[in-house]
């Protein structure tokens, strides 16, 4: 089966119904560049490893991103069956909102927006971990 997000005219496809839902009465969209398929490394991809348009996008529209983080999803759904293991803890850090007038330049908003996601999900793991000791 071909995974439809390795499709060039997909991911355009879904990069512009997303422009067009956040233009159009200011709709909420949740955005999640990455991880969502990570399944050999224990950390967020570095900022230079990740997709940008979308927080490129907003920048220039001046939207701001709100930063999330989670921790803990791998030991709850298993990847191939997607069966839920219960009795697994996860968390999720929802951070407050980042405005591009408040950066200079597109790269300092955007490196900021995911330096703080990935902040937060080594502030979730070392929780996480603490309370399992």
């Amino acid at each position: 089966m071909i995974d439809d997000r390795l499709k060039k005219d997909s991911r355009k496809k879904v990069f512009e119904q997303a422009k067009e839902r956040l233009t159009s009465g200011f709709q909420a969209l949740q955005f999640y560049p990455e991880g969502t398929r990570q399944k050999s490394v224990d950390s967020p991809k570095a900022y230079a490893e990740i997709k940008k348009p979308l927080l490129q996008f907003a920048y220039e529209n001046d939207i701001p991103v709100y930063s999330v983080s989670v921790y803990g999803t791998k030991k709850v759904l298993s990847p191939r069956s997607c069966i839920i293991h219960p009795g697994q803890r996860l968390g999720i850090i929802v951070k407050d909102a980042k405005y591009p007038k408040d950066f200079s330049t597109a790269d300092d908003f955007m490196r900021a927006c995911w330096e703080e996601a990935r902040k937060g999900y080594f502030e979730l793991k070392r929780e996480l971990q603490e309370k399992l000791t």
